[in-house]
């Protein structure tokens, strides 16, 4: 009977200590968090209403990692609240124009550094015009539409190539059964290479020339300023276990 109610002791002195333990983990106050605020301009000083703006753990600080965004408003100014201390950077994209990520494109995009609870403002982000890189992908016979997220593999990635080896893909910005159009802003003046590729379907460039299915079309451009906005297109002309090419 001693051991029985030695035993019953032990378990209920273990169950309190749980039960304090849980106590006070619940009254324990929530890690402080901060803001972190700005306004995104173009070259010329005018407002960018709509961008999206996402603040990143800076790489190699010993930050945690953390993502979060917001969009700006109509004046351009923007605030991502819920922020953690630590250092971080900030993209910006603006879907459907010219105007450059400075997390692709620039050595140094902006970053910060916060503090716990605190709020930080970045000033000014100016983002800088670049040219519009435009890729129409057209699909008469629908087999993107078929077989793209159902069939292992049968996809297509379109994308540049940056000179130290960075591939960036292109977004959709539209699409429809039979085609989709991408887009990406790239600067004047720098060197990259347009890519496509799939190892899926066959495809063909702008002059019906068939695009290598292991290697893909890798394009090299550079375009100079003021270049106006032109569309490249690309076919699906079917799959490969169709045509029984290699």
């Amino acid at each position: 009977m001693r051991r029985r109610a030695s035993g019953l002791q032990i378990l209920r002195l273990c169950l309190i200590a749980l039960l304090s333990a849980a106590a006070l983990y619940s009254q324990a106050p929530p890690v402080p968090t901060g803001r972190i605020g700005g306004t995104v301009v173009t070259g010329d000083n005018t407002p960018v209403a709509r961008a999206s703006v996402a603040v990143q753990s800076q790489p190699n600080t010993g930050t945690a990692p953390f993502r979060a965004s917001a969009f700006t408003e109509p004046d351009g100014s923007f605030v991502v609240p819920g922020v953690p201390a630590g250092g971080y950077r900030i993209c910006v994209q603006v879907p459907g124009s010219a105007l450059l990520n400075p997390c692709t494109w620039s050595t140094g995009p902006p970053s910060i550094t916060t503090a716990s609870g605190q709020a930080a403002s970045l000033g000014t982000i100016r983002l800088e015009t670049g040219y519009l890189l435009q890729v129409r992908l057209l699909d008469a016979g629908r087999f993107l539409e078929s077989d793209e997220g159902r069939v292992p593999g049968a996809q297509v990635q379109i994308g540049v190539w940056t000179p130290n080896g960075l591939f960036i893909p292109m977004r959709i910005r539209t699409r429809d059964a039979a085609s989709r159009d991408l887009e990406l802003p790239v600067p004047f003046g720098a060197p990259f290479e347009l890519s496509i590729q799939s190892g899926f379907f066959d495809l063909a460039d702008e002059n019906n020339a068939r695009v290598d299915p292991v290697r893909g079309a890798r394009l090299p451009l550079q375009v100079p300023a003021g270049t106006p906005s032109t569309v490249r297109a690309f076919t699906v002309t079917g799959r490969r276990t169709e045509t029984g090419q290699p």
